[in-house]
């Protein structure tokens, strides 16, 4: 793999003890120009979900605010993270006429297999909106706040990383 697309990510992660999202090491490289202008003035870099801490030599820290990565392997904040209500499989995106919608995985392959009904993205996002409460930044506060997702004909259950569920009840 070429430096361009190499990944810096936690090696607790293959293990699955850590699911913090991967930063390639161009991207690291450009915002530590922005941040600091050289490396010999960082002496400590912390990778989390939503920010970059940069702790300088001077003693000084800085604070780099991550944005959701597109067109990675985790195509939206809710990719591997959704499930069927209803049958237990996976809900999965796909494209409605040219609309994103989301459907279970096993009445995907045969519609009599689930009784659920597909999701709109747009219903999806504003009942993760909600249950985030967040404006700014929403894809990444989904991401790092929503730990699991279950969708039921009638609701929305989002299960929170630091314990809850928020249930959404759909239109």
């Amino acid at each position: 793999m070429d430096a361009e697309n190499a990944y810096i990510d936690c090696n607790k992660r293959k293990t699955k003890e850590c699911d913090l999202l991967p930063i390639r090491e161009a991207e690291l490289k450009s915002i530590l120009g922005q941040i600091a202008g050289k490396k010999d003035k960082v002496s400590k870099i912390i990778l989390y979900d939503d920010h970059i801490d940069f702790f300088m030599t001077d003693g000084t820290a800085r604070t780099h605010i991550r944005e959701y990565p597109k067109g990675t392997y985790y195509q939206t904040p809710f990719s591997r993270k959704i499930f069927c209500g209803c049958c237990g499989s996976s809900i999965v995106r796909m494209a409605n006429h040219g609309r994103p919608v989301w459907i279970c995985n096993a009445k995907k392959s045969d519609r009599h297999a689930c009784t659920h009904k597909y999701m709109k993205e747009k219903e999806l996002y504003e009942a993760a909106k909600w249950a985030v409460d967040a404006d700014e930044n929403l894809e990444m506060q989904i991401f790092c706040r929503i730990g699991k997702t279950v969708s039921y004909n009638d609701r929305i259950d989002f299960y929170m990383k630091e314990g809850g569920v928020r249930t959404w009840q759909r239109q």
